[in-house]
């Protein structure tokens, strides 16, 4: 009836949401991507919840890759309702179920650790207690089938099945390193919301449990003398060789200190990082047999969180031409946007506008590169930045924090 006055109304609201988000960087093509999908992301926001896929998988499913980088750019709304959302669908077991879009809940890949984690992420960015209070009883029931379901035998080291969005290799379990350090995180983040509810024996039960289940993977996940963290199978023996992720997501969720994840994150680059062509630098999944897209392929999204973690341990320079790689396959491929893999041209293919993929992307670049870490609830924004070495001065702008940044010699202003 009046498309001029609609045409104007959406404009404004894009305009507006553009302009609460901005990065500035000295790499154009980073600075260009990440504020246009920061921007676009919005196209996930569909219904009460965040959909996996805008063009291919319309449902609400993987929340281990994501949603943290919607988080940290500053769509704090959207995860609420989305969090809520599968809060309200939890099976009665305490499973944290998918959602159809038809709004059924049913069971796949376990998504009940990383539930509990984004639920305290979320207290972290805004202070909400009442948003802990609420989901409560739903973090306790979750916490109960995870411990019940895959640690049957008590010692805190876990199993799992598809515990990760693209590990349709199923957990290296018993004793699993990914499954264990996400579990870590599930007990250190309901001990801590336990304290905000007010369920102090709660808080304290999950807080032994968290310390412990950490001993636990310090002493027999990891080796120092080999420098990362592996799982051990049914025949007892420790498996060296781990997926990225089994490091990365270690890191991420704080069970790994920065020395200990340098090492093990330099070890995933020496044995599965390659360079097919010049200036191409990409970083496989695994060694792992038999050749399969799990194993050897390289995601753009685990790209993307192999060098947040990285960035996290202080190796700035290192990992840099990684995400700077995946930055560029954007721009190569036949799609203007983020795809799911990288070609050994550099060039992106596969799906697209996927939450594996799309989420690390802004995550690593708020969390990684500029280094803002949350603290809301003790009033608190913490700021640590991981540029390169040659960087000069950059800038960043969210609905929650904005900093300039320029290097005069060898000193730093913010």
């Amino acid at each position: 009836a009046a498309p001029s006055r609609a045409l104007d109304e959406c404009l404004a609201w894009w305009d507006a949401r553009r302009a609460e988000f901005q990065v500035r960087t000295p790499d154009p093509r980073l600075t260009a991507l990440i504020n246009w999908e920061r921007c676009r992301s919005e196209y996930h926001r569909q219904g009460p919840g965040l959909v996996l896929g805008t063009a291919y998988w319309m449902m609400y499913s993987h929340i281990s890759t994501g949603w943290y980088g919607k988080q940290w750019g500053g769509d704090h709304q959207a995860l609420a309702d989305c969090l809520r959302l599968y809060g309200a669908m939890q099976a009665d077991n305490g499973f944290v179920r998918w959602v159809s879009p038809s709004l059924f809940p049913f069971d796949a890949e376990n998504n009940t650790a990383y539930w509990v984690d984004q639920v305290w992420r979320h207290y972290t960015w805004t202070g909400d207690r009442q948003f802990v209070r609420d989901l409560w009883p739903g973090v306790k029931k979750a916490v109960a089938w995870q411990r019940r379901q895959n640690d049957p035998d008590g010692d805190l080291l876990f199993r799992d099945f598809y515990e990760y969005w693209n590990c349709d290799s199923n957990g290296k379990g018993p004793k699993s390193a990914a499954p264990s350090a996400m579990s870590w995180a599930m007990l250190d983040r309901a001990a801590r919301m336990g304290e905000v509810a007010g369920d102090a024996a709660a808080a304290a039960e999950y807080r032994a449990l968290a310390d412990r289940c950490r001993e636990r993977i310090l002493a027999e996940l990891w080796h120092d003398d080999a420098g990362r963290l592996g799982s051990i199978g049914a025949d007892g023996l420790w498996r060296g060789h781990p997926q990225t992720w089994e490091e990365y997501l270690a890191i991420l969720a704080g069970v790994l200190p920065p020395s200990q994840g340098r090492t093990a994150m330099r070890w995933l680059a020496d044995h599965y990082g390659f360079e097919p062509n010049p200036n191409v630098h990409l970083l496989a999944c695994s060694d792992w047999w038999p050749i399969r897209w799990s194993c050897q392929w390289v995601p753009t999204g685990d790209t993307c969180l192999a060098v947040l973690a990285g960035l996290k341990c202080g190796d700035a320079d290192f990992w840099w031409p990684y995400l700077r790689t995946a930055v560029q396959s954007a721009y190569d491929g036949d799609y203007p946007g983020i795809s799911m893999g990288i070609s050994n041209q550099g060039v992106a293919g596969g799906d697209q506008e996927d939450v594996d993929s799309v989420d690390p992307y802004v995550h690593v670049t708020v969390r990684g590169l500029f280094g803002i870490e949350p603290a809301l609830q003790d009033g608190a924004i913490g700021i640590c930045p991981a540029f390169p070495s040659d960087w000069r001065e950059a800038g960043i702008k969210t609905p929650d924090v904005a900093y300039r940044y320029h290097r005069d010699g060898d000193t730093a202003v913010f």
